[in-house]
């Protein structure tokens, strides 16, 4: 083969590769850019003039992208058509005598224009699997190309598009297969819209329920509940909102968009051939008072017959509003599927909201004998809140914590040089925690190291002297002399060695030990301390004794510590407040402990933040102090939830006590 041909083949099964590559790679919603980047590389590897993609639906051909070329001329534009007409049969043109290729069919078709012209143009047709789809479109790929080449030219330029067509068969097919995939998953979430929307029956749970899964099934921005209320509906829910302002701008459109519409869902502004111009306008004002660029409206079955006209009536509706631009899309015959599976919950909830008991009050309501039954059953109600004892129960929360903890302090001024243990470690006693550096200390060592050998030197060589003046027989002056100072340097040196050993000993503290056996609760120590100059008397760490006593540390703001103290007063010495307490978040038996110590004032604390919070400390013994929880393991710092049985009190003070303390509280201050 020549250098040339393998060079123009090379270059052909690199445009093949990278075709390829893309067909599994490029992103399924953007067709258009998938075949402008394919005819772009054909166009380049060919030479060709021009490059185009047609697709054929169940109703027409239309061009989708165009690379390169013009106007046509009336030879293009008449061959043009005649190639769109056999793709309109699904027959490719001039293969008769070509076998078809298996899957998604592509048969390359070499086509010569008017010989003045002298262009000729190469097809590829790609049919769809139709019995699987007959919906899904063909897509009719031609190049347009220079006539006067060798015909091997247009033999290699017809099994190249073949090759292209193949690869952009599998991106059909990638995306064929990714909708029925999306239509399955459609499906499910419809089968499974009962289920999600099953809870507490009453009315407006219902509807907040129904506005927050169509919501997220239609991925739209809000959806509205509304139901038909007397002659005006009522909003009854709001998907993302708690609170409705009925007598707001967006209520009353809705209401009137609400009442304007019949019984098939409707979309605005896609749906402008089937919106009569009244009803356009209801969606218009709907869309100026709501801000939204699309709202979509479906009726939620059908009620019984108004008592005005006699005709039935939706028992609700569904509005579903997008605030972005808004495109059309294949969601309205889901929004009128989901509306048909929920309006069913939703009339179930209505009646059930408007049960036998409500029609009953609403049957006595302005007659005499109703008036009294009322009065009777606010007298026996007060009654109750006054007489009847139930138990007053205090909810507080705190941490488990062994009896046995000690902390670990700095014993000077120091650094902390290396931290040898964990959060949740076991140490024994005597452990290495710590280690400390301090710098002064050190240069105070060296000074009586050196203090020490100076003073020691002048002690030898005064005894020297005092020996050799013995020797000498000197003066008994010149003697005493000499044995004075000898005495003097040795009170010296002793002084100097007992401020070195003193400050050796203080230098032994900065390796910081365990006080007892137990467990690290601090958190991380080592991250906390690393290089970290503290001071005299800063707590370190927290070691705890898991294996001794337990205890519950509870924390009770003010007003609630004040009701556990008049518990207290009520109760006899001898009889202390039980507590039921579990670990937060756990799920079992409760255990059990008394409360043993009650802090007589307030503590305050103040958080990195400069807030002060205030409350009384209370600690409280379990039953089996050794294993407090029931169920769990028993971790020091374990978040508790705890019940204080302050004993029996009136239903009305438990009931009401909260409620009568928040106002009073309000009037003083």
């Amino acid at each position: 083969m020549p250098a040339h041909d393998l060079a123009v083949w090379e270059e052909f099964a690199a445009l093949i590769d990278e075709v390829r590559r893309r067909a599994n790679e490029h992103p399924l919603a953007d067709l258009a850019g998938f075949y402008r980047e394919v005819l772009a590389g054909c166009l380049d590897a060919l030479g060709a003039v021009s490059a185009a993609t047609w697709m054929r639906t169940e109703h027409n051909v239309s061009m989708l992208v165009q690379v390169g070329g013009g106007t046509p001329s009336a030879a293009e534009a008449a061959h043009r058509q005649r190639l769109i007409a056999s793709a309109l049969e699904a027959i490719p043109p001039r293969c008769q005598d070509s076998p078809a290729e298996s899957g998604w069919g592509s048969v390359p078709v070499v086509e010569a224009l008017d010989e003045a012209r002298q262009h000729a143009v190469v097809v590829a047709i790609r049919v769809p699997s139709a019995p699987v789809d007959p919906s899904y479109p063909i897509t009719l790929i031609e190049v347009l190309l220079t006539a006067g080449h060798q015909p091997a030219l247009y033999e290699a330029a017809g099994r190249l598009m073949a090759e292209v067509a193949e690869a952009a068969a599998w991106f059909e097919a990638r995306r064929h297969t990714s909708g029925l995939e999306q239509q399955v998953h459609q499906l499910t979430e419809l089968a499974t819209l009962p289920i999600d929307l099953a809870g507490d029956p009453r009315l407006e749970p219902t509807a907040m329920r129904i506005a927050s899964e169509v919501r997220r099934r239609l991925n739209a921005d809000r959806v509205a509940v509304l139901i038909a209320s007397g002659s005006t509906p009522r909003v009854l829910a709001l998907s993302g909102s708690d609170r409705i302002d009925h007598r707001g701008a967006t209520a009353v459109a809705w209401n009137r968009l609400a009442q304007s519409t019949s019984d098939t869902p409707l979309d605005w502004p896609n749906d402008e051939s089937t919106i009569t111009p009244e009803l356009a306008d209801e969606f218009e004002r709907c869309r100026d008072a709501t801000h939204a660029q699309r709202v979509r409206i479906a009726p939620l079955g059908v009620g019984t017959a108004t008592s005005e006209g006699g005709t039935d009536r939706p028992i609700g509706w569904l509005i579903v509003e997008d605030f972005a631009d808004a495109l059309p899309n294949a969601t309205e015959h889901r929004l009128a599927t989901i509306a048909a599976v929920v309006a069913p919950m939703l009339q179930t909830a209505q009646s059930v909201s408007t049960g036998p008991v409500r029609r009953l009050l609403e049957r006595m309501r302005g007659s005499a004998v109703g008036l009294l039954i009322a009065t009777g059953l606010v007298i026996a109600g007060g009654l109750a809140l006054a007489l009847v004892p139930v138990e007053h129960t205090i909810t507080l929360e705190g941490e488990l914590s062994p009896i046995m903890k000690r902390g670990v302090f700095s014993p000077c001024d120091a650094t902390v040089v290396a931290t040898h243990v964990a959060s949740g470690e076991r140490v024994a006693r005597g452990d290495l925690l710590i280690e400390l550096s301090d710098p002064q200390s050190l240069v105070q060592l060296q000074e009586l190291e050196g203090r020490v050998e100076t003073l020691a030197r002048q002690r030898a060589a005064a005894e020297t002297l005092r020996v050799s003046g013995d020797r000498r027989r000197a003066d008994s002056v010149e003697r005493l002399r000499l044995a004075a100072d000898e005495q003097r340097l040795a009170s010296q040196l002793e002084a100097a060695q007992a401020q070195r050993d003193l400050v050796l000993s203080e230098r032994e503290r900065l390796r910081v030990i365990s006080p007892l056996e137990g467990i690290v609760t601090t958190w991380r120590p080592a991250e906390a301390l690393a290089g970290r100059p503290v001071p005299r008397g800063h707590q370190l760490l927290t070691i705890a004794d898991d294996q001794g006593a337990w205890q519950i540390e509870l924390q009770a703001p003010d007003d609630r510590a004040g009701l556990v103290r008049d518990a207290l007063a009520r109760q006899p010495a001898s009889r202390p407040l039980r507590v039921a307490f579990e670990s937060a978040g756990a799920e079992g038996e409760a255990s059990w402990g008394v409360l043993t110590t009650l802090a007589p004032a307030a503590a305050v604390e103040v958080d990195r933040f400069g807030v002060e919070r205030r409350f009384v400390a209370m600690i409280v013994t379990p039953n089996d102090p050794l294993q407090p929880l029931s169920t769990g393991k028993a971790i020091p710092g374990l978040s508790v939830r705890a019940q204080v049985y302050c004993g029996q009190r009136s239903l009305a003070y438990v009931a009401l006590h909260d409620a009568w303390q928040l106002i009073t509280t309000w009037f003083w201050l």
